[in-house]
């Protein structure tokens, strides 16, 4: 059975990712650097034979996917177009979305966040197992859909988060631990047989978290 290659990128930088700002559903533009940064990772990933190119709805994850399509010879030949899912948007905060993250930490909420923070969510928010469960139903259908090829989305850090989660059947605790960078890539090959009862079969991780590609401009 063909394996399929997934390779997940976070968006390039925004002016609320340099002041420290929850932009959770907001949906923010890339900075000048963003920009920058969506060009380099499009240099990056060029010469990969990009078979889907699937970007979450916000417009910083859009604009970083449309830089990717423009120089990636593969996908330009076969005159394909980005997929835009909001399944693959980034979590939520609800009333927190645009406020400064060390104002966070003085809310009295977050010790309840604390407590249990894969089920908690502020007010009209979304909690880290809301963000898990749509991802696991969208990643699971993109990969059956495209089985075999190698497909590349665009999205959010929160989200590769429960992706990351989901795929290598990682611990909340575990994948907290990462920080991801913008436009950092992390890239997978999954094989699946009929008798594999694993949910992504074989996953093997061969890139995982890099952003050598912007060590130049930051």
């Amino acid at each position: 059975m063909a394996s399929t290659k997934l390779i997940i990128i976070r968006h390039g930088e925004t002016e609320q990712n340099r002041n420290n700002i929850l932009q959770g559903a907001i949906d923010t533009q890339l900075s000048e650097l963003g920009l920058f940064q969506a060009e380099k990772v499009a240099q990056r990933l060029k010469d990969e034979k990009i078979d889907v190119l699937v970007s979450s709805h916000l417009q910083r994850a859009v604009k970083t996917a449309e830089a990717i399509a423009r120089q990636n010879t593969y996908f330009q030949e076969n005159k394909d177009q980005i997929l835009v899912d909001k399944a693959f948007r980034e979590i939520s905060y609800g009333v927190m979305d645009g406020r400064n993250r060390n104002e966070i930490f003085d809310d009295k909420r977050l010790l309840l966040g604390a407590l249990d923070q894969y089920n908690f969510k502020y007010e009209n928010g979304e909690s880290i197992r809301d963000v898990h469960l749509r991802i696991k139903r969208a990643l699971k259908k993109l990969l059956k859909e495209h089985e075999g090829k190698t497909i590349a989305i665009v999205t959010h850090g929160m989200t590769k988060r429960t992706m990351i989660m989901e795929l290598l059947a990682q611990s909340l605790t575990d994948v907290l631990k990462h920080m991801f960078r913008n436009t950092a890539v992390s890239m997978f090959t999954l094989q699946k047989t009929p008798e594999d009862k694993r949910p992504y079969g074989s996953v093997v991780t061969e890139v995982f978290n890099c952003a050598k590609h912007t060590e130049e401009i930051d």
